[in-house]
């Protein structure tokens, strides 16, 4: 992650998942491994009838493909919104069944809002996801084993928009953070509720200068390496105990 971390548990979050990420090479992913210039928009928490269709219209007008990690519950509401993503190009990648912490869930906890979340992703877009990000980024060892397992790849970020911290309500702040930290292969993260009205109004000219700069927008499983078609051995399994809100 390219964010400066001003805090102690957004440091110790920092330092987790980049282990995590060289624990998993191939199945948890930060940013694309990527050298010629090209980014991923992702987009959290949807969808909603707020910030969702505005959202899906500005970046039609813009000619940008995204990936949207939905979580489940708001995508049973809200189904013409995951149809609409994918009939526009998008990428639809589970952001867990609700907005819940999920290191913190029993295995068989965490497997039932998994399962529930591709099943329901399923039926509504006509595709497995392969992707999942889980809620404020956090799942322990055991979690990304068992992802691994059934072939879902996790995908955090390595440029955060802060479009979540208190006194980023300003689009220019938001603008300046991504731009600042902008790097080829970077999954950029942002988020869309109805609480984010700067982040839809910062994404036109972070799209433009991103674009101006030389920068490919692509979904997220274009930047990444293709998955292995054969299991490998993984770490043993620790279910982590630290955490990160947000």
């Amino acid at each position: 992650m390219r964010n400066r971390m001003d805090a102690p548990y957004l440091r110790e979050f920092q330092d987790r998942v980049a282990r995590q990420a060289a624990a998993f090479p191939g199945d948890f992913f930060l940013a694309a491994p990527q050298r010629t210039p090209a980014v991923a928009l992702t987009f959290d928490d949807g969808p909603d009838a707020a910030c969702t269709p505005r959202l899906l219209d500005l970046l039609r007008g813009a000619g940008a493909r995204a990936t949207f990690f939905v979580v489940g519950v708001r995508a049973r509401r809200y189904p013409e919104m995951v149809r609409r993503m994918k009939a526009e190009g998008h990428e639809i990648g589970a952001h867990g069944w609700v907005h819940q912490r999920m290191d913190l869930m029993g295995a068989s906890t965490f497997a039932t809002h998994v399962e529930q979340s591709q099943a329901l992703l399923s039926e509504i877009s006509g595709a497995l996801p392969v992707l999942f990000r889980p809620p404020y980024g956090s799942l322990g060892d055991d979690d990304v084993a068992v992802l691994a397992k059934r072939k879902i790849r996790v995908v955090n970020w390595s440029v955060d928009s802060f479009d979540w911290r208190e006194g980023y309500d300003d689009p220019e702040r938001i603008t300046k953070t991504v731009l600042d930290l902008a790097h080829p292969g970077a999954i950029i993260l942002f988020h869309c509720s109805q609480e984010h009205d700067a982040t839809l109004r910062a994404l036109p000219r972070i799209i433009d200068t991103l674009r101006r700069r030389g920068y490919a927008l692509r979904a997220v499983s274009e930047l990444l390496p293709p998955p292995r078609s054969a299991p490998r051995n993984l770490p043993p399994p620790v279910r982590g105990s630290s955490s990160i809100e947000r």
